[in-house]
């Protein structure tokens, strides 16, 4: 995710430069922090980076080992918080923050019968999710494993035996993988949960 901004909304133009850092500046028109201190060196020159849920596109320009410099290709408003996609690579980070802990402790408490995992990625994310739930007394608490990245397509057999759902994000999947082809995944993992 990028951090926060100082005056929001800010307006990246179409041309204009953008950067994406792993310091902490306050955001504005120049550049705004991201959560994911390795960012800059996950990505390299050429790669497209999205925003909040792919309204914005970025093409990464320069690299430093703080900095992320880009071009805006497709500009707009941008708040604070919002989440980055970057196609075709994978974050070396758990889909599981403290905030998910807690809100899974909220749901055990308020004794839920399902919870939605965000951006698995694979079977240990949802193996992570089932002993953390174990952990705290609640087994019987079924998991769905939201596909919602490239990399949960590619892995999407091990989520499947890991998991007791999947749900089909095609918003988010129509930003990691062309947005014509996302029906077409979608009768895929249709197909295999049926199987």
């Amino acid at each position: 995710r990028i951090g926060k901004i100082e005056k929001e909304p800010i307006l990246l133009k179409e041309g204009s430069s953008f950067i994406l850092t792993n310091r902490e500046v306050p955001g504005d028109e120049q550049g705004v922090s991201v959560t994911f201190p390795s960012l800059p060196q996950k990505v390299k020159k050429g790669d497209y980076i999205f925003l909040a849920d792919g309204t914005l596109e970025l093409k990464v320009k320069e690299l430093t080992p703080t900095d992320i410099i880009c071009r805006v290709v497709r500009g707009g408003k941008l708040t604070s918080r919002k989440g980055i996609n970057i196609p075709n690579i994978s974050m070396d980070i758990s889909s599981l923050t403290e905030k998910d802990y807690q809100d899974i402790l909220f749901g055990i408490k308020n004794k839920v019968d399902f919870i939605g995992l965000s951006f698995t990625r694979n079977a240990e994310d949802v193996l992570r999710a089932r002993k953390f739930l174990k952990e705290n007394g609640a087994e019987n608490i079924s998991l769905i494993a939201k596909i919602e990245k490239k990399e949960a397509v590619d892995n999407l057999k091990e989520i499947i035996e890991t998991s007791d759902g999947i749900m089909i994000a095609r918003g988010d999947l129509g930003v990691e993988i062309p947005l014509e082809n996302v029906p077409l995944v979608q009768k895929n993992i249709i197909k295999r949960c049926n199987l």
